[in-house]
């Protein structure tokens, strides 16, 4: 119930508004999936508009949220979305009840139902499992939660079936997320441990082996139907991979018992690694498999830690960035960081089991990853969760063990239990009045475009390629394609993203044109924060300087961006902030309701529509630029003028004009076109014909 309190706000006066951008093409493909169950879309001709799109989304989560819809009986649009909604706070209260499971199997009952109640009001994990955070994450965070939990389980009652039951869950990983071998190659890290802890201690891991590979073996079975697909192989052939590298392990570990000490198994790996790298990058494609594993392997910890999205993507963010001890987050990392402690120092006094390895390997392994790139927090916020009530506890035998009467030591625990739990507490309880980012003025404008541009065709069933397309920024590409229904040229998987990074930062009318053209596009969204918050990181994609564009002056009570001229001279600035003065091909046609900033203000958000524009022309005696003028009027009621020009040539001049002086829009004209020419001043009107169709409107001085 939590969880559904807390996506409050995705319900706003009827429609669904679901958080952030990703989910919004889940949303898409479960749609497709429950009306063509259970098969998912793999190609989607309003992506990467024209071309269209080659998936590579694993498609578990999407066939479970449509499989949800169905068995409740959802097949409207509203039920699909509300079922889907719905999906995340379910797999959020199972991933609860895994980790009672987990943390009662590697410490005892009271750790692991405070672990529980603590994952259950975790603010950040309360985010990812909301009503309406219709991602895959939540998937990801229980099903990785469940193989520690299998595994610990199996590790300490040596039954099959927990091994098989843990690989099934490896299976669905990868039928969930693109990146499983990342997950993958964190049990295959914790398997090599345990192996040189074992040839440590003087015992055989040819039990523990079997085990292993039972597990890494059901997951490969399972995997093998879809191992040549595009979205499976990199894990199939990960996983195949580390099944390798285990065995080899063993079998190092066996050439090395007796003859050399324990510590040169590891040294031994690593430096085989390590050598087998560095040849790889020598030989690179000449080493065939080896050189493959090389790219991969180096993609890899690219992707994870200095990739090329640093900058672009607000998820692929390290965490450092964020850290400061002064936040909640930061009290919650050292509450980790003493948990992971005291979980050392207690497996030190009394022993460590291979579960306990594991869990605290996994525990560990979340902070790295989440250290890499901000998007596993869905996982640390679980794992801190569990580290504290692994710290409080610890805390709690020791007060008991030092006060000797439990009277007084069950008070300051409880004491220290509510300085825990309360904040966490309070902060769920606020969750309710966060808004998804698309509320207000972004949903009001896509639905505006839905209903006021021709329908594109093939919407349902995006084989085929439809009429045209919408050019904005990537991040908001998912959010137009689903609630528009209409192509776009570049969205959320960072598609079309270099094209659409050329138009907004194009200096010409004429190079920003051509971009449109070549991706067939027709209309033009803008929103406010392009300039004022996301401009750096339009500018990372093309690897210009911000600062040459945008400026800072600090005043006591608050930081105002100046905007520069190269800055003014972009095709985003003269659409968003100047209403296509001077451009012969693009008319504003709507703006949202909210104003921002200043020099001037502007909507947050503008759609623009690109047209060949009329051409009004004639004769002149004159040599001076002939000018025109046209009063206007927004959807909003804001008044504005649109201004162009033509140098006359051989006494005959032509300027391109985007309005008609008909009223098409709300955006409409108040006016007719005032031509100036040698001070003499004529009046036009332009239709809507002419501007479509590119027609010359004749006007001699």
């Amino acid at each position: 119930m939590m969880r559904v309190y807390a996506g409050a706000g995705v319900i706003l006066n009827g429609p669904i508004l679901i958080f952030n951008y990703d989910p919004y093409y889940h949303i898409r493909r479960i749609v497709f999936t429950v009306h063509n169950f259970p098969r998912v879309l793999w190609f989607d001709s309003y992506l990467d508009y024209p071309q269209g799109m080659e998936l590579t989304w694993p498609p578990f989560f999407d066939q479970l949220a449509a499989a949800l819809a169905l068995i409740v009986g959802a097949e409207s649009q509203r039920g699909i979305e509300m079922a889907t909604a719905l999906l995340p706070p379910l797999l959020g209260a199972a991933t609860v009840l895994v980790v009672y499971v987990m943390v009662r199997e590697v410490q005892d009952e009271r750790a692991g139902a405070l672990a529980a109640l603590l994952t259950a009001i975790s603010p950040y994990f309360l985010l990812y499992t909301s009503f309406g955070e219709s991602d895959h994450h939540s998937l990801e965070a229980l099903l990785m939660s469940g193989v520690v939990a299998l595994q610990a389980v199996a590790l300490s009652r040596k039954r099959p079936g927990w091994f098989i039951a843990a690989g099934a869950l490896m299976a669905l990983i990868a039928y969930t997320w693109l990146g499983a071998a990342i997950y993958f190659g964190i049990i295959l890290l914790y398997a090599v441990v345990q192996i040189a802890l074992d040839l440590r201690a003087g015992r055989s891991s040819r039990e523990f082996l079997r085990s292993m590979l039972l597990a890494l073996g059901t997951a490969l079975v399972l995997m093998l139907p879809f191992s040549n697909q595009a979205w499976m192989w990199p894990s199939f052939a990960s996983l195949l991979t580390y099944a390798g590298v285990l065995l080899f392990t063993y079998a190092l570990s066996l050439a090395l018992r007796g003859r050399a000490p324990w510590y040169a198994l590891p040294l031994s790996l690593a430096a085989l690694a390590a050598g087998s790298f560095l040849l790889a990058v020598l030989l690179d494609r000449q080493m065939g498999v080896l050189g493959g594993a090389h790219r991969l392997a180096l993609s890899t910890l690219e992707y994870l830690f200095v990739g090329q999205m640093v900058g672009r993507i607000a998820e692929a963010q390290p965490l450092i960035g964020y850290i400061s001890l002064a936040s909640f987050l930061g009290a919650t990392l050292l509450l980790f960081i003493l948990g992971v402690l005291a979980m050392l120092r207690a497996m030190a006094q009394r022993g460590a089991s291979r579960g306990q390895i594991l869990f605290l390997m996994w525990m560990v392994s979340t902070l790295i990853l989440t250290l890499g790139q901000a998007r596993f927090l869905y996982l640390l916020s679980v794992s801190t969760a569990v580290m504290t009530a692994v710290l409080f506890c610890a805390a709690a035998r020791g007060l008991r063990s030092r006060m000797g009467r439990p009277a007084p030591a069950v008070a300051v625990s409880l004491i220290l239990l509510a300085l825990l739990v309360v904040p966490q507490a309070l902060l769920a309880i606020s969750a309710p009045e966060l808004q998804p980012p698309i509320a207000g003025d972004w949903y009001d404008s896509l639905v505006w475009l839905k209903a006021n541009t021709p329908r594109t065709s093939f919407y349902d069933d995006p084989a085929m390629r439809p009429e045209y397309g919408i050019m904005s920024w990537w991040d908001f590409g998912n959010w137009i394609l689903y609630v528009s229904e209409r192509p776009v040229v570049a969205n959320n998987f960072q598609t079309g993203v270099m094209d659409a990074d050329r138009f907004f930062l194009s200096n010409s009318e004429a190079d920003a044109s051509a971009v449109m053209d070549a991706r067939m596009a027709r209309y033009v969204i803008t929103d406010w924060e392009l300039i004022y918050k996301k401009f750096p990181a339009l500018a990372n994609w093309l690897e210009i300087d911000p600062d040459d564009y945008i400026g800072y002056q600090s005043t006591d009570y608050f930081t105002k961006v100046v905007i520069k001229d190269p800055m003014k001279n972009t095709t985003l600035a003269q659409l968003h902030l100047y209403d296509c003065i001077g451009m012969g091909r693009y008319r504003l046609i709507y703006e949202s309701g909210t104003y921002l900033g200043e020099e001037p203000p502007s909507s947050r958000v503008k759609i623009f529509e690109y047209l060949p524009g009329a051409v009004i022309e004639g004769t002149t005696s004159s040599t001076e630029p002939v000018e025109a003028f046209l009063a206007m009027e927004s959807n909003q009621g804001r008044a504005f003028y649109y201004y162009n020009y033509g140098v006359p040539v051989d006494g005959w001049y032509q300027i391109q004009v985007p309005y008609s002086t008909q009223a098409r829009y709300d955006t409409r004209a108040t006016g007719s076109y005032q031509v100036i020419s040698n001070g003499r001043v004529q009046k036009i009107n332009v239709s809507e014909e002419d501007v479509l169709k590119g027609n010359s409107v004749i006007l001699h001085f």
